[in-house]
């Protein structure tokens, strides 16, 4: 890898590498197909001269395609009526706790007021 990236990274891209390294954030993003065509040349010639990288690729290669034959079977609406009775109930939940919590820091701030308003009265009568 004759130039360095880190020159060349931006707040979009935060594919960083040494002289002569390959970082994991490189090697996820070029097993993802997530780095632009420059920086997977790069990438690919680097491979290419470290063998143990590569297998470290193709290993990843091999993760995601699992991953994807894994989860495909699963449709996306599959939460079923049981899973969205649940979830009714914890957004119910939260609201509730919300709520409460909204109330919980008025008295708080009324409590503080009333303590302070107190010690500023005590203060001017026993000055």
């Amino acid at each position: 890898m004759a130039k360095s990236r880190e020159a060349r990274a931006t707040p979009r891209t935060p594919y960083i590498v040494r002289q002569d390294e390959l970082s994991e954030a490189d090697l996820h993003a070029y097993v993802d197909g997530l780095l632009p065509p420059e920086l997977r040349a790069e990438v690919e010639s680097y491979l290419a001269q470290h063998p143990d990288a590569a297998d470290r690729a193709h290993a990843y290669r091999l993760q995601n395609i699992s991953f994807h034959r894994l989860f495909a079977a699963v449709p996306l609406d599959s939460a079923g009526p049981g899973l969205r009775s649940v979830e009714r109930r914890f957004a119910s939940a939260l609201r509730r706790r919300r709520a409460v919590g909204i109330g919980a820091n008025i008295v708080v701030a009324m409590a503080l007021a009333a303590v302070l308003g107190t010690v500023a009265w005590l203060g001017y009568v026993f000055r």
